[in-house]
């Protein structure tokens, strides 16, 4: 899970958590300067499993968290 400066992650298990929440980051290493995109849950619910750690790498489509959706929480498409 991504973290914030303070060492805090940004979410955890329990977190709830919007549409817009960031949620992490992803730094594009294949770029320099590394740009640093926000990844943001796109869905309403509460977060209850991390898939990946701080400062893994992932692939595009590569799922982050598992989050349990809220009764009106539905996947967002831009």
């Amino acid at each position: 899970a991504a973290e914030v400066d303070g060492g805090q992650p940004l979410v955890e298990v329990g977190t709830h958590v919007m549409p817009d929440t960031v949620v992490g980051f992803i730094d594009m290493d294949i770029m320099q300067p590394q740009p640093r995109i926000e990844v943001h849950a796109g869905v309403r619910g509460t977060v209850i499993q991390a898939l990946v750690g701080e400062g893994e790498f992932v692939s595009a489509g590569q799922p982050l968290f598992v989050i349990r959706l809220d009764a009106e929480g539905a996947l967002v498409r831009p």
